[in-house]
C-alpha cells in the first residue's frame, strides 16, 4: 500500500469514528415512530441515555447519536425513529433533568418495575392517556 492510499484509509477511519460521537440528525418536524415499546426496551434505553450519563447529562446527546433517534430542532426533543418514545434534556437550577415519554406494549406496573430496576430514584408516571413518563435529575 502506498503512503497516499494508507493516509486516505486512516482519514476515512477517523471520519467514521468521528461520526460515532456525533449527536443525532435534526429536523424541525421530526416525530416519534408509531410502534409501542416493550418495557424491557424502554428500560434499556432509559438506562443507556439517562442513567449511565446521570453525572454528566450533557453527554446524553452523543449516546442518542449512536441510536436511531432524530432531534426535533423546534421542540428540542429526541424522537425514536421506530418506537413511540422520546427523550427531553432540560437544564434546571437544581441540575439537569433527563426524561423519557413512551407508549408501551406492557402494562404500567411492568414498566414501572423495569424503570425502577435500572434507576431506583427515577420518577415514574402513568399519564392515563396511553403514555408513560420517567425522569431523573442529574448533573449538567
Amino acid at each position: 500500500m502506498t503512503k497516499a492510499i494508507l493516509a486516505k484509509a486512516v482519514l476515512a477511519g477517523v471520519a467514521v469514528l468521528g461520526l460515532a460521537a456525533c449527536e443525532p440528525p435534526s429536523a424541525p418536524n421530526a416525530y416519534a415512530g408509531e410502534a409501542s415499546v416493550p418495557a424491557a426496551n424502554a428500560g434499556g434505553l432509559f438506562q443507556q441515555v439517562c442513567v449511565v450519563n446521570q453525572n454528566q447529562l450533557a453527554e446524553a446527546p452523543k449516546v442518542l447519536g449512536q441510536l436511531p433517534f432524530t432531534r426535533n430542532s423546534t421542540e428540542d426533543i429526541y424522537y425514536h425513529n421506530t418506537f413511540n418514545l422520546s427523550f427531553k434534556l432540560t437544564s434546571q437550577p437544581a441540575g439537569a433533568i433527563c426524561s423519557m415519554v413512551w407508549s408501551s406494549t406492557d402494562n404500567a406496573g411492568t414498566n414501572r418495575a423495569t424503570i425502577l430496576s435500572v434507576a431506583p430514584g427515577a420518577v415514574f408516571r402513568d399519564v392515563n392517556n396511553g403514555l408513560l413518563t420517567s425522569a431523573i435529575i442529574g448533573a449538567q
